[in-house]
């Protein structure tokens, strides 16, 4: 079951090639991507290094906060992010917007997916609205977040357990990966992250547990397959979209709208009878408005 952070009521997009879309249909699995290997390099980098320093500002600014718990749980989450493979599925939620189309849309010639929110809220993962930020802006906001995330280990009356580490430790994380440069606003993303840890091995105290489905069953660590990218070797782990009923996905009703890219070979109703024959029901199909030369 997907935790919250960000509820979408809207359609969520996703652009692809033709070949993706077939892909996504035909599979009705998305794609978790390791977020290291995504287009911005400066992905996890960037928001650590607008968080850290303000963690650490929290702690000093807090005399009567045990400083050596403090230390040790912070020492622990910065090797947490060093150790946790965090995988990400991005969606926008416009479907016709062409700087998409050109970068994640086989240049014009590609398909956008519209999800209904509730297609991607069974999924054991997290979902976040992305944060766009530079330098020059404030932090006034997130400080105050940070805060609370730290404010409950300080009236502990004994160290926090491996379990409470994580829960912080993981907050901490979703800060991070909810944050890019401002330089890459006109995404819109709203983000679905998947967290593991690097081996099994890593998990074990949780009996290598790292996700719960809606009817409480555990999801469980998994070996992450790999496909050939443009950069390279790109890790990856599919999760099966759709309303979850029953211990399964039901996908039928997962897409409620389709856009056909500008550039595109294929026509509206080609793309409707593969809809169609995969299943897929109460969806509209149209075609994309953007033009350029």
């Amino acid at each position: 079951m997907a935790y919250l952070e960000y509820e979408p009521r809207e359609t969520l997009f996703q652009f692809t090639s033709f070949e993706g879309f077939k892909g996504i249909v035909e599979s009705k699995q998305l794609w978790f991507s390791d977020l290291k290997s995504l287009n911005d390099p400066r992905e996890l980098i960037y928001g650590l290094g607008r968080v850290r320093p303000l963690l650490e500002e929290i702690i000093e600014e807090n005399p009567n906060w045990d400083r050596g718990v403090f230390r040790k749980l912070l020492d622990f989450s910065y090797d947490y992010l060093k150790n946790t493979n965090l995988f990400t599925c991005s969606f926008c939620p416009t479907g016709d917007l062409m700087p998409l189309w050109q970068h994640y849309g086989a240049d014009g010639s590609g398909i956008a997916i519209g999800f209904r929110p509730r297609a991607i809220a069974g999924i054991p993962c997290r979902v976040q609205k992305v944060e766009y930020v530079n330098d020059q802006s404030p932090t006034e906001d997130l400080k105050k977040s940070l805060k609370e995330i730290l404010e409950p280990v300080s009236r502990l009356k004994v160290a926090p357990s491996l379990e409470q580490r994580v829960a912080v430790t993981s907050s901490v994380a979703s800060s991070c990966t909810s944050t890019k440069h401002s330089t890459w606003e006109h995404e819109r993303e709203i983000r679905a992250v998947y967290a593991q840890s690097l081996s099994r091995t890593f998990s074990d105290f949780l009996d290598n547990a790292t996700g719960v489905y809606p009817d409480g069953t555990a999801h469980k660590w998994r070996e992450p397959e790999v496909r050939q990218s443009a950069i390279g070797e790109v890790k990856f782990l599919p999760f099966s979209y759709g309303k979850y009923v029953n211990g399964r996905y039901e996908h039928s009703g997962a897409i409620q709208t389709v856009y056909v890219g500008p550039r595109s070979k294929t026509s509206v109703p080609e793309v409707t009878a593969i809809l169609r024959s995969e299943g897929f029901k109460n969806f509209e199909v149209l075609n994309s408005e953007c033009v350029w030369r």
